[in-house]
């Protein structure tokens, strides 16, 4: 099937055809979490789209988002660890 970012990028252009989506579909580390916020075609990211699972990852992330100074829009869940 299709992958979590193209399918986000398909449906996010179809309601919004003035937003363009750079999907990219590599898992985030510590290390690489600055290298995959980098700018775009010359022009700055407006707003990171996080559906990290991992918290590690996740604070990976958000904390470069936070040092580069862009904006985040972060999906939480429990990640089948709620106690029901």
């Amino acid at each position: 099937g299709e992958s979590k970012v193209q399918c986000l990028k398909r449906f996010a252009e179809s309601c919004t055809p003035f937003v363009e989506v750079d999907p990219i579909a590599e898992m985030v580390t510590a290390k690489n979490a600055h290298h995959l916020l980098r700018d775009l075609a010359g022009d700055k990211l407006d707003l990171v789209i996080d559906c990290i699972d991992d918290v590690e990852t996740k604070a990976s992330l958000l904390k470069a988002c936070g040092e580069k100074q862009i904006k985040a829009l972060a999906a939480m869940g429990a990640g089948a660890k709620a106690d029901p």
